[in-house]
C-alpha cells in the first residue's frame, strides 16, 4: 500500500508540478502582455501631450516686444519677478495684461445714481479684446460706471452686455453666444456715447 502511494505520488505530483508551472507562465505572459499594453499606452499619451503643446504654440500670445515698446525694469523688479512668478510668462508680457487690468474702483456700480435713460444703466458689463479709439479699458470703464454700469472682469450668467475688440477672448465671446449674453462691438459702444 506505501508502495502504492509512493508510485501514486511520483505520478501526482509532477502533474500538478506541471500544472502550477504551467499556470505560473500564462501568469507571466499575461503580466508582460498588460506591462507592454501599458507602455504602449503611455507613449501615445507622450506624443499626444507634445502635439497638443505643438497646437497649442500656435495660439499664444502674439510677440508683444515686437509690437509695444519695451518698458525699464529695475533689476529689483525683474529678480522678484522671476523669484515669484509663472516661468510661461515674461515681465513684459505680464506688465501688458496688467496694464489692460481694469482698475478696482470701476468693478462696483457707483452709488446714488438715477437712472438716466443711458442703455448701459444698470447692467452687468465685460470689456474684453483691444480699442482703436478707447485703447485704454479704464477709460471705457469709467464712462460706463459713470452713467450706472456694473462692470465685471469675467462674463457670467448674470452678464447683460459684452463689449469685444479686436484680438477678444474667445472662450468669453462663445460663453455669451451660448448663453445668450448681448455682444456689442466697439463702433456700436461708441454710438451710445455719441462719439466718432
Amino acid at each position: 500500500m506505501i508502495q502504492g502511494l509512493l508510485m501514486l505520488s511520483g505520478i501526482v505530483f509532477p502533474i500538478i508540478y506541471f500544472i502550477q508551472k504551467k499556470e505560473l507562465n500564462k501568469l507571466k505572459n499575461d503580466f508582460f502582455n498588460i506591462k507592454y499594453e501599458y507602455e504602449k499606452i503611455k507613449n501615445n499619451q507622450e506624443k499626444f501631450r507634445e502635439e497638443v503643446l505643438k497646437e497649442a504654440k500656435k495660439y499664444t500670445t502674439p510677440n508683444i516686444t515686437a509690437d509695444f515698446p519695451l518698458p525699464k525694469f529695475k533689476e529689483e523688479q525683474t529678480k522678484a519677478f522671476n523669484k515669484n512668478s509663472n516661468p510661461n510668462f515674461n515681465p513684459i508680457e505680464v506688465e501688458y495684461y496688467r496694464d489692460k487690468k481694469i482698475k478696482k474702483e470701476f468693478l462696483y456700480p457707483k452709488k446714488g445714481l438715477e437712472d438716466n435713460g443711458n442703455y448701459f444703466f444698470g447692467k452687468k458689463v465685460v470689456i474684453t479684446g483691444d480699442f482703436k479709439k478707447i485703447p485704454d479699458r479704464n477709460e471705457m470703464a469709467k464712462m460706463l460706471w459713470e452713467i450706472g454700469a456694473d462692470i465685471d472682469t469675467a462674463v457670467g450668467k448674470n452678464t447683460d452686455v459684452l463689449i469685444v475688440g479686436d484680438n477678444a477672448g474667445d472662450v468669453k465671446i462663445e460663453y455669451a453666444e451660448e448663453n445668450g449674453i448681448e455682444i456689442m462691438y466697439e463702433e456700436n459702444f461708441l454710438e451710445e456715447f455719441d462719439i466718432n
